[in-house]
């Protein structure tokens, strides 16, 4: 079951989290060795899974027992090696995509990205960004899979994976047939990884330290009737 992401939008707490649900395996493969779609160079570029597939690769994605996630560009060959293969669309709007890009920059997951060097500012990054067409690339995305058959097509939006994760992961159970959860979800909490470990484990220590202070926070307020 295939589940079609613009980077940065969750879809790594999706794919664990939807995984976990249905005890099913869940995975994203690298696909470095696959051409870069001519369209879509600076995203091809940051992701090694911005690829032009082959009719293989589609149907290894597409396998009912197990969840892949892939950035997979809509360009006229994905397109058409997808056909009337059902998948999942995850969606975030394009600017927020590149200040997210920004943030993870900041903190040191994104590195060695020469087109980005010297960069100081948000400001900057949008203009870099926007300069050597990663954020037409992202427009063209988002707009591609939109537009997309929609008795194919399965369109969440990262807003909703986060606002409502129970109502939004029961429309993919109910778009690929699966047994739909009842009870309420919390996304698996997925992190950035490949690019620094000390990152990693700084931001699981100041996660760890966030709940505890939300826990004492809930143990000091004034219980209702009190």
């Amino acid at each position: 079951m295939l589940i079609i992401a613009i980077p940065k939008s969750a879809s790594t707490s999706l794919l664990q989290t939807i995984g976990r649900v249905h005890y099913l395996p869940s995975k994203q493969v690298m696909h470095s060795d696959l051409p870069v779609p001519g369209g879509f160079t600076a995203l091809g570029r940051i992701h090694s899974d911005v690829r032009e597939y082959t009719e293989e690769h589609i149907t290894e994605f597409t396998a009912a027992d197990r969840f892949h996630k892939q950035h997979i560009p809509p360009t006229e060959n994905n397109c058409a090696m997808l056909g009337n293969t059902p998948r999942v669309v995850l969606l975030r709007e394009p600017l927020e995509v590149i200040e997210a890009y920004w943030r993870a920059f900041k903190k040191g997951v994104i590195k060695g990205r020469p087109e980005f060097a010297g960069i100081t500012s948000s400001e900057e990054w949008l203009e870099r960004a926007t300069s050597i067409g990663l954020l037409n690339e992202l427009e063209r995305f988002h707009e591609g899979w939109t537009t997309s058959d929609p008795s194919m097509t399965c369109v969440i939006t990262y807003k909703d994976l986060l606002d409502q994760p129970r109502q939004t992961i029961n429309r993919i159970e109910e778009f690929f047939k699966l047994p739909v959860t009842r009870c309420d979800i919390e996304l698996a909490r997925a992190r950035y990884t490949r690019d620094s470990a000390v990152v990693t484990v700084a931001s699981r220590l100041a996660g760890r330290a966030r709940s505890l202070s939300a826990r004492a926070a809930r143990l000091l307020l004034p219980r209702r009737g009190d």
